[in-house]
């Protein structure tokens, strides 16, 4: 009937539960053609700064590429969080109907140690799919913020370039005695 021991997998008559388990054939065929997961960044996921402005330029740009390497590894784990619900939820399915067919007692279903066992195996992924989801939440929204601060320094930088343009264009039409580059002489 079932079958559960530490360091086996759980079987059901025979059927070896973990073959809903697909996540691992599908992560090799993807290292076959070359398409590999996004390894963890080096080092520790920056945090915001309380004051984003007060940072250097070149600070800036480089905690934007970490977050942009987190978010990219987080991506990913997101999805590896998704495939592993999927799979707990339709193994918990499996175990559900086959214990209908073998015990009566609806309550004894769930309560038998395999249901149980499935129970927990799903709700831990659940909570897993939860946390990466409000992490990658967390670097999409920093993420946004260093961008827009990059993106309004950048303006700055534009604005200032032109300003000082248009004073040497001043400072030229004086020397020039009012003729700039723009008229005739």
């Amino acid at each position: 009937m079932l079958k559960v021991g530490p360091d086996k997998p759980i079987e059901l008559e025979g059927k070896v539960l973990d073959t809903f388990m697909t996540i691992d054939k599908v992560l090799l065929d993807l290292q076959k053609r070359k398409l590999i997961p996004v390894d963890p960044p080096e080092g520790d996921m920056p945090e915001m700064p309380e004051d984003l402005g007060a940072l250097p330029n070149r600070d800036v740009s480089s905690l934007f590429s970490k977050l942009l390497s987190y978010q990219n590894f987080v991506a990913t784990e997101l999805a590896l969080a998704a495939a592993c619900l999927t799979q707990e939820k339709n193994r918990n399915t499996y175990i559900k109907a086959k214990l209908k067919k073998d015990i009566s007692k609806k309550e004894d279903i769930e309560t038998h140690p395999v249901m149980l066992d499935a129970k927990v195996e799903l709700q831990m992924a659940e909570q897993r799919m939860l946390l990466v989801e409000a992490l990658n939440r967390v670097l999409s929204n920093n993420l946004k913020i260093v961008s827009r601060s990059i993106e309004l320094r950048k303006l700055d930088f534009d604005s200032h370039n032109r300003d000082a343009a248009i004073g040497r264009q001043q400072l030229g039409r004086a020397d020039e005695g009012g003729r700039g580059p723009w008229k005739e002489r």
